[in-house]
């Protein structure tokens, strides 16, 4: 089942988000999900659902399935491990002017604030997809832009 669950990030910090992912059939016997051969992907889109940023667990092929052709990703932003954590790490520089998040801001950065959506997916190791994560990320708008 897919949580809802929303995040405000201010603008040049670095962006950490932890997730515990426990798997069962009642409360009383959730057990931390082993996720060693498991791979994560989370997309960011703006109010538009234009494509902004893909965070992933492994290097990908081609991140953009909208744009023709291949976009490679090496990076690795997204951590899995056997005991069910998920730790997800996004670069302040991302919400800086000239970067995915901080041109959203305007050319001046004369906007407050940014909202976009989310959502996380994790692949197990069946190669069976699940959506665990879904809600906005409100990136606000800082004095310091620290880069």
């Amino acid at each position: 089942m897919t949580k809802m669950y929303d995040f405000v990030w201010p603008q040049s910090e670095d962006l950490t988000i932890n997730v515990l992912y426990e798997r069962g059939d009642t409360e009383d016997t959730l057990e931390p999900a082993n996720m060693n051969d498991w791979t994560a992907r989370m997309d960011i889109r703006d109010k538009d659902r234009n494509f902004i940023l893909t965070l992933n667990s492994s290097p990908t092929v081609d991140y953009d399935q909208e744009t023709p052709g291949d976009q490679p990703d090496t990076n690795v932003e997204i951590y899995l491990d056997a005991y069910g954590h998920i730790l997800i790490q996004v670069p302040g520089n991302t919400t800086m002017p000239n970067h995915p998040v901080g041109d959203l801001f305007g050319p001046n950065q004369e906007k407050k604030k940014v909202v976009l959506d989310y959502d996380l997916f994790v692949k197990d190791g069946g190669n069976v997809k699940h959506q665990l994560l879904k809600g906005k990320i409100v990136v606000t708008r800082s004095a310091t832009l620290w880069p």
